[in-house]
């Protein structure tokens, strides 16, 4: 007999045999009112599946609405200078920046608000793609040593890297094409599976004193539509601050709609009867009570779910890694939603490996009220850009966002002026809501409460994919 494996095992990695019944036993019945049986899918007849394949989509519009201006989430991180320009280089008044970049010349801190778990160590480049009547360039500056990568998201989150570390850091120039569009292919035209795209490009920054060489790098990342004087589409439906299930689903089918020959499109008739109806934004008038009812009593907790599910994803204590399917998600749903929902732009295993915990070696929470220890061997840690520890304080949702420290830097990286190295060569790191009275260690701020701590490595090594090296554990001191 052939035992399927629930959308659960998919996200936690766990071991299917842990999941499947003694034989001779009873299947256990699904409890109407049971989070974990809405949670696992085992209630196939409500909107659990349709959430999960929406959310991806849903997250991706919000956030590029938040990105290019069309609603507002609080960020003070980009600079009014920096939406000037961007704003110039437009041609028009319009408050909504669309195919165009803006350069973000300070590091994330705890202003940004509009992407959850961003870096500490990389200015960001971000352009909200909008291709269905324009292609876009794209040109790179030779970034020499220094780490540059350019990420293109679809709608669906999946990812397409541009080649830059490939050319050596060389200069280039790229087109970015929609799905339909009668540019021809070539090595240096980029198709995308859907017409709204956002693009991240990440410079590396090994500290404050690296800025203005970083910032000049920076400056040589430029985009731009080929066709100035095509409008972009904004969206109709306008995200709102809660999510609520009549938006909820005009936006999903917007996204849906305005790119309807996107792979993951057709999946949406599975879902049709529970509101997802790729170009429909008026669904919700016409579905049923029982749908609808659904809908009501699933989307408020949704998210507290989907958080509470990730806890749970931890099925050892410390450091866990996602799956190696991030970025390339395919059918599965619940990673797509999950990676959505606390690190929205994570790269592609390949570019970048990220590990997080909300635990200490011992498996306690991890929190302010306490001190712990992380020491990186002398041997340093398998990657060929740099590696980088980021600590996050998660709010209601559970997205993770920077808090307020006393010092200027939110993480510590590989490139860091202010590591400091003992003798045998190994790094401390020590993590406290005060300050360390020891020399030779490097203090890692924590914020009050709970805490969440993601250790980056970017361009890993296979030692670090394969999982034949391991996170030195965070030890809690006594």
């Amino acid at each position: 007999m052939r035992h399927g494996i629930t959308r659960r095992a998919a996200l936690f990695n766990l071991p299917a045999a842990s999941l499947i019944a003694l034989p001779g036993c009873a299947p256990i019945q699904p409890d109407p009112n049971s989070r974990e049986d809405q949670l696992t899918g085992a209630l196939d007849g409500t909107v659990i599946d349709a959430f999960f394949y929406a959310f991806g989509p849903y997250e991706f519009a919000r956030s590029m609405q938040a990105l290019s201006g069309q609603i507002d989430v609080g960020d003070t991180l980009v600079s009014e200078e920096a939406l000037a320009d961007a704003a110039k280089r437009a041609g028009d008044d319009t408050k909504v920046l669309i195919n165009r970049h803006i350069h973000v010349r300070d590091l994330a801190d705890e202003r940004i608000r509009s992407v959850t778990a961003p870096n500490n160590n990389t200015l960001y480049t971000s352009a909200v793609l909008e291709l269905s009547k324009t292609p876009v360039r794209l040109t790179l500056p030779n970034s020499g040593d220094r780490y540059l990568s350019v990420a293109l998201m679809d709608m669906f989150t999946d990812q397409t890297m541009v080649g830059h570390a490939e050319n050596g850091g060389s200069a280039g120039t790229y087109l970015i094409v929609g799905p339909d569009s009668p540019v021809k292919d070539g090595p240096d035209v980029i198709r995308m599976p859907s017409n709204d795209v956002w693009l991240l490009a990440r410079t590396f920054v090994a500290g404050v004193d690296d800025l203005d060489a970083a910032r000049a790098v920076q400056s040589g990342i430029v985009v731009e539509p080929v066709d100035t004087e095509a409008k972009p589409r904004l969206f109709n439906t306008v995200a709102p601050p809660e999510m609520e299930p009549r938006s909820f689903l005009a936006l999903t089918n917007e996204v849906l709609g305005r790119s309807p020959s996107h792979p993951q499109v057709a999946r949406a008739a599975t879902f049709a009867d529970k509101g997802i109806v790729p170009g429909d934004p008026s669904v919700w008038d016409g579905l049923s009570l029982r749908s609808r009812a659904a809908w009501n009593a699933w989307l408020p907790r949704s998210l507290d779910m989907l958080r509470k599910g990730l806890s749970r994803s931890q099925d050892r204590p410390g450091w866990n890694a996602p799956p190696l399917i991030l970025g390339d998600y395919g059918n599965n749903d619940l990673v797509r939603a999950a990676i959505a929902l606390i690190g929205f732009g994570a790269l592609k295993t390949k570019d970048a490996r990220y590990f997080r915990t909300e635990t200490d070696a011992a498996g306690d929470a991890l929190s302010g009220t306490s001190s712990y220890r992380m020491v990186i061997p002398p041997a340093g840690v398998p990657v060929k850009a740099f590696w980088s520890l980021s600590v996050y304080q998660p709010d209601a949702d559970g997205r993770l966002f920077f808090f307020e420290v006393p010092i200027d830097r939110h993480s510590i990286n590989s490139g860091s002026s202010d590591l400091v190295k003992r003798p045998d060569g190994s790094i401390v790191l020590h993590l406290s809501r005060e300050r360390s009275e020891e020399e030779d260690v490097v203090w890692v701020p924590t914020p009050e409460g709970p805490f969440e701590a993601i250790f980056r490595t970017y361009r890993p090594a296979e030692p670090v994919i394969d999982d034949s090296w391991s996170v030195p554990s965070l030890e809690k001191q006594r």
